[in-house]
């Protein structure tokens, strides 16, 4: 659980970084916090009606993290970063996180870094 909430705040203090590469542990851990808080947050705007701007501000707060993480993912594998633009499909943003999820990054240098 410690690299699950490692690999998120690392997501978070990389906000603006979209150069270079992140590793798939890093990209899971990451994703899968980011599902677990936003459960959380859906869960209690919905048992506190009061509060349901909150499940909105952190789906705001996290669009460019994730997106500067999945950019990074994609050049570990060697793959440029405007395929980010695929998850702007609602079928194909699944097929993207799980691509990321499971695909083996570049061994080495490649063209985004070391």
């Amino acid at each position: 659980m410690d690299d699950f909430v490692a690999a998120y705040k690392r997501m978070f203090e990389n906000y603006f970084e979209f150069s270079g590469r992140s590793s798939r542990a890093d990209f899971c851990g990451a994703i899968v916090m980011n599902i677990l808080v936003g459960f959380l947050l859906a869960a209690l705007s919905w048992m506190l009606p009061l509060i349901f701007f909150a499940d909105w501000a952190y789906g705001i707060a996290v669009i460019i993290p994730l997106t500067a993480l999945t950019v990074r993912r994609l050049h570990d594998m060697n793959k440029s970063g405007w395929w980010v633009l695929v998850g702007l499909f609602p079928v194909l943003n699944l097929i993207l996180v799980i691509f990321c999820c499971f695909s083996d990054g570049t061994p080495g240098s490649n063209a985004y870094g070391a």
